[in-house]
Parts: structure tokens; sequence; C-alpha cells
């Protein structure tokens, strides 16, 4: 049975943890070996390895084509809140210089559509 690359370092770490975690843990192992090597594997120890057919792959792609959709459309149709609202002539509001060290925001509006400098 070949592993990937990954999973065979995954395997010989593990391996080498219980290497050191217990030194008779191998002479234990052979000795178990010699013991059970005429016997079949039982069924309930089987594990078929078990990949996906065309039509399963077809599919998943599909829905995770259908959601990247469905969120693009979401924030198409209902964006956010503008960043700065228009102003009282119905002209957009224009940004104010800010002093060093300030972040910038929306200029105040104090009513009747007079916007203050903050």
């Amino acid at each position: 049975m070949s592993l990937r690359a990954g999973q065979q370092r995954s395997l010989n770490r593990i391996e080498q943890s219980l290497r050191d975690d217990d030194r008779h843990l191998g002479t234990l192992f052979e000795f178990f070996a010699r013991l059970t090597r005429d016997e079949a594997m039982p069924l309930t120890e089987m594990v078929a390895a078990r990949r996906w057919s065309r039509p399963q792959r077809a599919l998943a792609a599909a829905i995770g084509l259908a959601a990247v959709v469905s969120v693009i459309m979401l924030g198409v149709l209902f964006p956010g809140p503008p960043a700065c609202p228009a102003s009282a002539g119905g002209a957009p509001a224009t940004m104010q210089p800010l002093p060093a060290g300030r972040t910038a925001a929306c200029p105040a509006r104090t009513g009747r559509g007079v916007i203050a400098r903050p």
C-alpha cells in the first residue's frame, strides 16, 4: 500500500513516538505478529478504501459552485449601507480632511442639511 508523503511522515512520527514511549513494544508486536501470521484478518477489522465516483465528484462541485454564486448574488442584491449618506441637496457628501492620527469618517450633520466639520 502506498501512501502520500505527508501521511507517511505522520505514520513515521507516530511510530517513533511509540518506540520512545515503550522500548518493549516492538518485541511484543513481533511476538503477536508471529502468533497471528497464519490467521486471516477478521471481517470486522477490514476497511475498504472508498473513492468518490465521477457523479459524486460532479455533484459536490456543483453544490460548491452554487454556494459560491449564491453568496455573490446575496452581496449584490443586498449591499451594506453606503459609506457616507448623501447630503441634503441630494449630492453625495464629501470627506473632510482630518488631522494626522485620526481615522476618516463621514461628515457630521447638524440639522437642515448643514454639514459640520469634525
